[in-house]
């Protein structure tokens, strides 16, 4: 299975584990801005919400699109260093799974409508330079001196040349740092040119234009009640989708890369924040046995609560990163806080589940 057809895979299941609360608010759709991005965007994926009202025909041509509220920008906001690309909006569960098939089913079959950068075979560019200075300041292991160590694993490593699903786009190659190691995973910090430009608009045209044929071909055998609903919230999530995407543009940040070390290899990577994001939430990430994530510099330890549902878990930060490798944790990923600890133990920041 591809990592985009994984990462539609994940969609889905969130809007299923979702769909039961019917939260009245538009669903907000996530992603990184890696392309490697699976483990941490599953659980992040859609809030799912109400039912609208009174359905009309879909026009033929993307509609004009409101702009979200000023407090959360599309493409200007994020969670855990994942960027919201835009907000869905109020739909049932079963109209969003017939929009996320044409959504998702097109963006696999034509790179150019993806929402996510497509994997980039021959690897990212090397850059000599130095990241910016805001970043440096946010992540102190990336100022500590390299090591031989910080190389990456050789399954990701081509001769000095990154092999990381293309993103970043451009590494900055003598900044990679190896944060930490827990139970055999190397947890590395990639930082480095991210995200690419968008495509030409005529190109946007099309592919909102093969989201809308795509869709009305999956409704042809339902109610009209139904298909004519389920065409109107389409059209006006795939216009919002495209104008999205319209504002995406590179920008100086930091992946995260795991990696099985025990010789077994494997691993993946996520997150794709800036300087501002880490500092003002930093990056989370989970597998199916650690819930792993990285934090600005002077924050010592974190603590993650789930409100009631499990037991409160403070473990300490290596190197920019804290890991808890337990299962049972990761099964309830994301953790709906955390919070940031000083090494006196003072309460630096909170950071709750959007």
């Amino acid at each position: 299975m591809s990592g985009f057809e994984d990462f539609e895979r994940q969609l889905l299941d969130a809007i299923a584990r979702r769909a039961p609360r019917r939260v009245r608010r538009a669903s907000t759709l996530i992603v990184a801005a890696s392309s490697a991005l699976v483990v941490a965007v599953a659980a992040l994926a859609i809030v799912l919400l109400g039912h609208r009202k009174t359905p009309s025909p879909s026009p033929s041509r993307p509609p004009a699109v409101s702009p979200p509220p000023k407090t959360r920008t599309s493409g200007e906001s994020s969670v855990g260093g994942m960027q919201i690309l835009f907000r869905m909006p109020h739909a049932s569960l079963r109209e969003a799974r017939y929009i996320d098939t044409a959504l998702f089913g097109v963006g696999a079959k034509e790179p150019a409508c993806s929402l996510v950068a497509q994997p980039n075979p021959a690897g990212a560019t090397i850059s000599q330079a130095t990241p910016d200075a805001a970043l440096l300041s946010a992540l102190g292991v990336l100022r500590r001196p390299a090591t031989a160590a910080d190389r990456l694993p050789a399954p990701v490593d081509r001769a000095g040349h990154p092999l990381l699903l293309g993103e970043p786009n451009q590494v900055y190659v003598r900044y990679i740092r190896l944060a930490r190691i827990v139970d055999g995973v190397g947890y590395y910090l990639v930082p480095g040119l991210i995200g690419s430009p968008p495509p030409p608009a005529r190109v946007m045209s099309r592919c909102y234009a093969q989201e809308m044929r795509a869709l009305r071909v999956s409704l042809a055998h339902v109610s009209p009640t139904l298909r004519a609903a389920t065409l109107k919230v389409g059209a006006q999530t795939f216009a919002r989708a495209r104008a999205s995407v319209a504002k995406r543009r590179p920008f100086e940040g930091v992946v995260e890369l795991n990696w099985q070390l025990n010789g077994r290899g494997g691993g993946g990577s996520g997150g794709g924040a800036n300087a501002a994001t880490i500092e003002q939430q930093g990056m989370l990430g989970g597998t199916g046995s650690a819930v792993y994530g990285v934090v600005p510099s002077g924050v010592a330890k974190v603590t993650l609560e789930w409100g009631g549902k499990r037991a409160p878990v403070t473990t300490g930060v290596v190197g920019n990163v804290f890991v808890v490798s337990a299962p049972a944790v990761a099964a309830d990923f994301p953790p709906p806080k955390i919070v940031w600890l000083a090494a006196n133990g003072g309460v630096i920041r909170t950071v709750s589940e959007p």
